[in-house]
């Protein structure tokens, strides 16, 4: 049995078989959380809402993106639901807040879930130039030293042997990385196009 818990000090851990599988630090303490796959591969990612309206959308490998609704919020589902007279079950969240409204979000459109960040996708090759660090005293980098490194390679003239060769890194992990966007973009629509043709009637 595979389930997902959501702990006051806002961790969620996904427990497979009493083992831990994965924990992941959300960093406020959730109202509600729920399964729904919202990126239509078939596999569900978590949706979680604190009581501040933000709301977490993590994914299998833990990437998460964040969505800021504007009021308190006093409860939250998330699930499928029926949109119009002849409309299809669509991934939909409902808000109940602190002023009495009640409000429905469809047609949500969320292709992916990934890093919010070019930072994030070039975590692991800051490990691999630790001699570009701005501040030698520290061996841990900080998210201003990694922008600040990636900016400057990316934007600006680069002098040293060293920052050449990361500009070199760094350019090729962004190509990497489009090309790995676009080869997901066509499996989607075409898992989208086997799905619609799944659920078309049969003819009589």
């Amino acid at each position: 049995q595979r389930y997902a818990v959501a702990l006051e000090d806002g961790r969620v851990m996904v427990v497979d078989d009493a083992w831990l599988e994965w924990c992941i630090g959300l960093e406020l303490q959730l109202l509600s959380m729920h399964v729904l796959d919202l990126t239509g591969t078939g596999t569900g990612e978590l949706v979680a809402c604190a009581m501040d309206g933000t709301t977490f959308f993590v994914d299998p490998s833990q990437n998460v993106l964040r969505y800021q609704f504007p009021e308190r919020v006093s409860s939250f589902h998330a699930g499928l639901a029926r949109i119009g007279s002849t409309g299809g079950l669509q991934p939909c969240m409902v808000y109940t807040t602190y002023l009495d409204r009640v409000l429905l979000f469809h047609s949500l459109n969320i292709r992916r879930i990934g890093s919010s960040s070019i930072t994030a996708h070039m975590e692991a090759l800051f490990e691999d130039v630790r001699v570009l660090k701005e501040n030698v005293n520290s061996l841990e980098w900080t998210l201003p030293e990694k922008a600040s490194l990636v900016h400057s390679c990316l934007y600006h003239s680069v002098a040293t042997a060293e920052h050449r060769a990361y500009k070199r890194m760094l350019e090729h992990r962004l190509a990497e990385i489009a090309r790995d966007n676009e080869r997901l973009e066509r499996e989607l629509i075409e898992h989208r196009r086997a799905r619609a043709n799944d659920m078309s009637p049969s003819p009589s």
